[in-house]
């Protein structure tokens, strides 16, 4: 399963309409509902792209993003959790800067 936010779920459901899509057709049909930049969208779809959710290929050297995976294997996220879950991953880097797990024994873990 994939977590996406509120602003990742919009992307896909665009790309679930019709795959592949530019990122100029993308950015038109966002900014119809939403006063998103061209960069936001294209910050977003490359956190989609690392979550695996969006595939990018070059299509006579034009970006095109197509859906990655199905409606079916994502959630969406509350804006809540996702905000404390990166406080937490944030504190326990502080806690553990090379961000090695620990276990309780105190050896380290992989």
């Amino acid at each position: 399963m994939i977590y996406l936010t509120e602003a990742e779920r919009r992307i896909m459901d665009i790309l679930w309409e019709k795959s592949p899509r530019k990122l100029e057709e993308i950015s038109e049909l966002v900014s119809s509902e939403n006063h998103w930049t061209v960069h936001a969208i294209q910050i977003l779809l490359k956190r989609l792209i690392q979550k695996e959710a969006v595939r990018e290929e070059n299509i006579l050297g034009q970006p095109e993003y197509s859906s990655g995976k199905s409606i079916q294997e994502t959630a969406v996220i509350s804006p809540e959790k996702a905000w404390s879950g990166f406080f937490c991953n944030e504190a326990a880097l502080l806690i553990n800067p090379q961000g090695k797990r620990t276990e309780k024994n105190g050896k380290e873990g992989q």
